[in-house]
């Protein structure tokens, strides 16, 4: 628990300073013999046409190979953080599902608002906000494909997960702030052979996975056939239906098919299908403004809530007896009212709730994606990457969090829930090689992306009958289209023949993107009078940078990187084709650029073998894509609106060791200065200052232990892990310290332990067993703010402590 407290005493120094972490690179390149004349052979990087080994642990030496600048090369050569895991790390972590890598991956957020189904991911503050319009700050990537999925899945059958920081413009699909996810499927291979897992665990987990790899043509047609069936139940009861909800059934499979017909040419096409059923977790009513409230940070507050919802409904309506009548047909509702309710909710965990609305999940997906290359010389390789994606999902929850009609997902004429059909489509070609003696390496490409998203968000909100009518209907139902059109070149030059100065290289990167986004309303919705928009945002995004190889273990860099997002339209605002600051919908292209200095070893360190990377940065972001939620005349509405001016900057390390042969230890951090330097918007006749950044602790890290050996008699080979992850507490709201308080979720530890025994008396038979939060701590992955629309914010608990164990076998 060292770690932990290490974490909170660092969590109270406020101010980051770029010389700490100037040290700590001095430190690693004085800790190091002086450059050779050249790096040695063996450490180069693979060329662009060679098969690489999946991303992996890199504890005993090994070098973990990546993909991040569209090419294998090994980690420790690329200058961008990244993080990466290769198949055996992720089991080994029990990394299964999207929210397990924030553990993993030093300065990521998983967050979730109304569910944990429909996640959102944040590095270095950069983020989507709720009921936006934006697209993402950090895109997910399946085999160098862009695709949205509106339902969280299972990780299974992967080869590698990569997860690249800052902004990413120059080489991958659309343009971001803040960074990419990258999820690699295990590809076919030559050798017969497969694996099958089944898992059983508390809440009646029942899962089974599955693959087999068959070469049906040696080195010709390989083909590859992997599954995933799983069935849990749900683990947050409530106590007003007397159901628990957080249930899952889901089941997915994948087919992968290498085609290699002549030497040079290769094809692969996967084909992946995902369907899924259960329930929610549900978010809470965390906070609420008291009805009377004084203003707070010079702002009044909206206290809607908590005065129609309490027993001071009969002043606040002039009705005596009102509060009365409401509770007499409703039997569910505490007579306390809503701040009471609240204050009941927190004493015990979230797990055990009281909701009074529907809940339920729906999703279904597919993609396939197309990877085909030819080898032109023994330099120069053209690719092309096709892709294509089709998601549903269906979801309802009670977004108040309470046994209150305040906000509820029906649209008075029988639906219930929201809604959201995406149809993706893309294709990518690029020409990579080698030229000028091989000191270039450089890649030019063009892109092509759409997608078209149908959104259906049923809500009404106040529900106060029978002591008033029933409320109006709020469905807001839309249809948005994107196109991205880009071209683009990158390449790293060798610049030790023009200084004199061997393992100097520079890249340079360039491209220029353009975007089309439109929306209209459908029929049915409360804007189904306004006319279809549309408008046009283009830019540049640029990389530029230098690296060092000190020697063979050691990388030295700085790059600085330009990038930005595409503005668009916001379905839940007025219809009008002008921004939020004169009453419409539209909002600008967020734009920005950083400078980032980082150090990579792997090599002996203190005479131990270790690996540990080490990042600054700074990063500046002007027209902030942001939402606020506000009740207009036409209800309530999230505006989208655009803050000037931002700046983050932080460290982040990665670094582990092998204290011994048999024992391993890791630690990550991250620290993160967010702060908006020109906070003010002028919406509809008031001011808003943004002052807390969303979805940003301050400080968030890991530090973990990993035993390993050899059984005795041949009886395999056993692995014990404990880790433990901290986060300080994270605001779910940009305006928390002005016109939306009391909107921060507190901090964090959650400890998990996994022990593993490979290869069972060599039968290729494997048992594990596996607890995931130990102490089962009540932790939040995230909220929606309405305390400056409907005064009451919701925040959306994660998961309890589960266990299980594992049978699994290879052949």
């Amino acid at each position: 628990m060292k770690t932990v407290r290490m974490l909170d005493v660092v969590r109270r120094q406020r101010r980051i300073t770029l010389e700490s972490g100037a040290a700590g690179l001095a430190l690693l390149a004085l800790g190091q013999p002086a450059h050779a004349q050249s790096v040695d052979a063996a450490a180069a990087p693979p060329a662009a046409d060679q098969a690489a080994p999946s991303a992996g642990t890199a504890g005993n030496g090994d070098s973990i190979v990546v993909t991040a600048r569209r090419k294998s090369e090994r980690l420790e050569r690329v200058p961008v953080s990244v993080s990466a895991f290769g198949s055996s790390e992720l089991a080994v972590r029990g990394v299964t599902q999207q929210q397990d890598l924030q553990k993993a991956v030093p300065g990521l957020v998983l967050r979730g608002t109304q569910n944990a189904n429909q996640l959102s991911y944040s590095l270095r503050a950069q983020s989507i906000d709720a009921f936006s319009g934006s697209h993402a700050a950090v895109l997910t990537y399946t085999n160098d494909v862009q695709i949205t999925d509106q339902t969280a899945s299972s990780l299974y059958d992967l080869e590698s997960v990569q997860v690249l920081k800052g902004p990413q413009g120059t080489l991958f699909g659309r343009n971001v702030t803040g960074g990419a996810v990258l999820y690699n499927t295990a590809k076919p291979t030559n050798d017969f052979g497969g694996s099958l897992t089944f898992k059983l665990g508390d809440y009646s987990l029942r899962e089974f996975l599955g693959s087999v790899n068959v070469p049906i043509v040696q080195d010709k047609v390989l083909l590859r056939v992997a599954g995933d069936i799983v069935s849990r139940d749900g683990f947050q009861h409530n106590s007003v239906d007397g159901l628990d909800y957080g249930s899952q059934r889901r089941q997915s499979g994948r087919v992968s098919l290498t085609l290699q017909p002549v030497d040079g040419l290769k094809n692969l096409t996967v084909f992946e299908y995902d369907r899924s059923r259960g329930t929610n977790v549900n978010p809470i009513a965390w906070s609420a403004y008291a009805c009377g409230s004084p203003p707070r940070n010079g702002v009044v507050l909206k206290t809607s809530a908590a005065c129609f919802f309490g027993p001071s409904l009969d002043a606040t309506i002039k009705q005596p007896g009102a509060w009365d009548r409401y509770l007499a047909t409703h039997p569910n509702a505490p007579a306390g009212g809503l701040i009471a309710f609240i204050e009941q909710q927190r004493s015990h965990d979230p797990w055990h709730i009281s909701i009074d609305a529907p809940n339920f999940h729906i999703g279904s997906s597919y993609f396939v994606t197309n990877t085909t290359s030819y080898d032109l010389t023994g330099d120069l390789q053209i690719k092309n990457i096709f892709g294509a994606a089709k998601s549903h999902s269906h979801d309802a929850q009670d977004k108040d969090g309470s046994p209150y009609g305040i906000q509820e997902q029906s649209n008075g004429r029988g639906s219930i829930g929201n809604k959201i059909f995406t149809d993706q489509l893309s294709d990518e070609l690029q020409l990579l090689g080698k030229a000028f003696d091989r000191k270039l390496d450089f890649v030019i490409g063009a892109y092509y992306g759409y997608e078209r998203d149908d959104n259906y968000q049923d809500s009404e909100s106040f529900d106060l009958v029978p002591v008033r009518p029933a409320p109006a209907v709020g469905d807001t139902d839309y249809r948005t289209g994107s196109w991205t059109q880009a071209i683009y070149a990158q390449g790293t030059y060798n610049l030790a023949s023009l200084t004199g100065v061997q393992g100097l290289s520079f890249t340079g990167g360039f491209r220029y993107s353009w975007d089309q986004e439109h929306i209209r309303p459908f029929p049915l919705s409360r804007y189904a009078s306004g006319a279809p928009e549309g408008a046009h945002f283009a830019a540049p995004s640029w990389q530029v940078g230098l690296e060092y190889q000190a020697n063979p273990n050691l990388l030295l860099y700085v790059e600085s990187r330009g990038s930005w997002r595409a503005g668009g339209f916001n379905g839940s605002s007025p219809p009008v084709p002008v921004t939020a600051a004169s009453g419409g919908n539209l909002f600008l292209s967020e734009k920005t650029h950083d400078v980032e200095v980082g150090a990579k070893f792997n090599g002996r360190l203190l005479g131990l073998q270790s690996r540990v990377t080490l990042a600054l940065y700074n990063q500046w972001i002007s027209n902030v894509q942001r939402s606020i939620y506000l009740v207009l005349p036409s209800g309530l509405s999230a505006i989208t609106t655009n803050i000037p001016e931002a700046e983050v900057r932080g460290i982040e390390m990665d670094a582990e060791t092998n204290l011994a042969r048999w024992f391993q230890v890791g630690v990550t951090l991250a620290v993160t200065d967010a702060r908006y330097t020109s906070p003010s918007v002028a919406l509809f006749g008031q001011t808003f200052t943004a002052g807390t950044y969303a979805d940003t602790p301050k400080v968030s890290g890991s530090l973990y232990g990993q035993f390993s050996a050899p059984l005795p008699n041949n009886l395999g080979d056993f692995t014990l892990r404990g880790s433990v992850y901290a986060q300080d507490g994270q605001y779910f709201s940009n305006f928390a310290d002005t016109t939306n308080p009391d909107a921060k979720l507190p901090h964090y530890k959650l400890v998990d332990f996994r022990a593993d025994i490979h290869n069972i008396g060599g039968t290729g038979l494997s048992l594990a067993g596996f607890v995931k939060n130990a102490f089962n701590k009540p932790y939040y992955i995230g909220g929606t703010p309405l305390g400056a629309a409907l005064g009451l914010n919701v925040a959306l608990p994660g998961e309890p402590r589960t266990f299980g164990m594992e049978l699994g076998y290879k052949f």
